[in-house]
C-alpha cells in the first residue's frame, strides 16, 4: 500500500459510542457493519505516577480478542482507535498514554508486525498531538509511552 492509500484508508474511523465505567474506565466502543462485530477501546487510568498525576494504559479489542483476526478492514480499524485516541486526548489531556503491540507473527501472516505499523503511526501522530513518543523493545513486544510536551495544560480530572 502506497503512502497516499495508508493515510486515506486512515480517514475513514467507524462511529465511536463511549461510556465510562464505576472504576474511572473509559470506552470507546464501534459498532462493525454488517453484523462482523465490534471494536472496543479502553482508557484504564493508573495512578503511579511520580507526580501524582494519571497515567493511561490503552488496548484495543476486535470481536473480545486482541489478535490478528485476518477478517481485513484492518486499516479502518486502526483509523477507529487512532480517532478514539484522538478524542481522548482533546477531551482528557492526558500526561502520559501507554500501550504495547507483539511483534509476533502467525504462520501465513506478512512480515510487516503490528510493532511496525504502530511504529509508523506513533511517529506520524505523536509528536503532532503533542506527546513525545518513548519506546522499548521487550523481545516478542514493544512497549510505547507517550508524554505530554506542554506540562503546562491542565489535564482533565475525571467524574
Amino acid at each position: 500500500m502506497r503512502a497516499r492509500e495508508f493515510t486515506e484508508a486512515l480517514d475513514q474511523p467507524y462511529y465511536l459510542h463511549w461510556e465510562h465505567s464505576t472504576d474511572g474506565d473509559v470506552s470507546a466502543v464501534a459498532e462493525l457493519p454488517a453484523n462482523e462485530g465490534h471494536i472496543h477501546i479502553l482508557f484504564q487510568p493508573h495512578r503511579d505516577n511520580k507526580d501524582g498525576s494519571v497515567a493511561w494504559e490503552v488496548e484495543f479489542w476486535r470481536n473480545d480478542s486482541q489478535d490478528i483476526t485476518g477478517e481485513g478492514d484492518e486499516f479502518r480499524v486502526f483509523a477507529t482507535v487512532l480517532q478514539a485516541v484522538s478524542e481522548f486526548v482533546a477531551k482528557y489531556k492526558p500526561m502520559n498514554l501507554s500501550f504495547q503491540a507483539t511483534k509476533k507473527v502467525d504462520q501465513g501472516q506478512k512480515p510487516l508486525s503490528r510493532a511496525n505499523l504502530y511504529d509508523k503511526l506513533v511517529q506520524r501522530y505523536a509528536r503532532a498531538s503533542g506527546y513525545r513518543a518513548f519506546r522499548a523493545d521487550a523481545g516478542n513486544n514493544v512497549h510505547y509511552e507517550l508524554v505530554r510536551i506542554n506540562k503546562d495544560v491542565s489535564p482533565v480530572t475525571l467524574g
